[in-house]
């Protein structure tokens, strides 16, 4: 199942309209409706929006997508240091989502510094 088939499965669960749950994930309804279609995707500060929002886990809700990445990842046929067989739509997109992943955690621990620091120092 696809994100998208799943954000449309909660939506009516929910019996709301695509409207309604874009105003509560703060986004427009024509970029809610092009998760939902698959067209788009939503980057890593709405998905973590989503999984808050309807408490789902965001590893439940990602699991086609990385397994789709993970074997795109071990096709690749590397052979002096080129990869010869890439798929680069989903390279960017494993890479863009390990990126926000990482500004995430960087940003969680710069705010949660002073409280790191002082924990330490008892």
């Amino acid at each position: 199942m696809t994100l998208g088939t799943k954000l449309l499965k909660i939506r009516k669960e929910l019996n709301i309209t695509q409207l309604e749950i874009a105003h509560l994930l703060e986004v427009s309804q024509p970029t809610y409706c092009d998760w939902e279609s698959d067209t788009a995707r939503p980057n890593f500060n709405n998905l973590i929006k989503i999984c808050s929002e309807f408490d789902l886990d965001i590893h439940d809700l990602l699991k086609e997508t990385m397994e789709k990445n993970v074997k795109c990842l071990n096709s690749f046929n590397v052979r002096n240091n080129y990869i010869t067989k890439v798929n680069s739509v989903d390279i960017m997109e494993l890479l863009s989502i390990i990126i926000e992943t990482q500004k995430l955690i960087i940003e969680r621990l710069n705010n949660n510094a002073p409280l790191i620091k002082s924990s330490l120092k008892d």
